[in-house]
């Protein structure tokens, strides 16, 4: 089997498992669009691979990825310059602008700043899939409160939200980052 193919399946069981762990607080637009997304990439692996595996092996497989209770020290990402980043598609309290290069699977966050939109940081995250990095540019994952800042007002429950998919997808997710400035 391809290693495309094997890396694809990998991420999906990483995200059946997430989604497993997380049913409660995922609400039911999300659940659908996350649904979805599983169906297309269960499509397209049988699609090119002719077969998958057993219900059995995925199961284990989800079992090994939510019972990992070591996390790995985050690595130190290779520097160099910060591309060209894009605005937020979609209003943000949090999020300013973001790239995402599928070749290195490098994800670049620009967040709000202190005084001025423009005056936030920019974080490098390393080893993001390009599915994750989908979900958060359609602002798939609603946000489990409610409120308002100088930058835009968000609601419980409610999508698209740049922030909430951030914080669910990137920063519970464990992903080695830098500091970029």
């Amino acid at each position: 089997m391809p290693a495309e193919i094997q890396e694809l399946m990998q991420q999906a069981e990483q995200l059946m498992a997430y989604i497993t762990q997380n049913a409660a607080s995922i609400n039911a637009e999300t659940q659908r669009a996350l649904a979805q997304f599983l169906q297309e990439t269960n499509d397209f692996i049988q699609e090119f691979s002719g077969e998958l595996p057993s219900t059995g092996e995925m199961e284990a497989q989800q079992a090994e990825v939510a019972n990992e209770v070591t996390p790995q020290a985050p690595a130190v990402p290779p520097g160099g310059p910060v591309p060209e980043l894009d605005r937020a598609p979609h209003e943000s309290s949090n999020i300013n602008a973001l790239k995402y290069d599928p070749n290195k699977k490098q994800l670049f966050i620009k967040f709000m700043g202190k005084d001025t939109a423009d005056s936030g940081p920019i974080y490098s995250y390393q080893d993001v899939p390009q599915n994750i990095f989908n979900v958060i540019l359609r602002g798939g994952v609603a946000p489990m409160t409610s409120g308002k800042n100088k930058y835009h007002a968000w609601h419980r429950g409610i999508t698209p939200s740049h922030g909430a998919s951030v914080s669910e997808l990137i920063k519970k997710g464990g992903y080695s980052y830098q500091r970029m400035n």
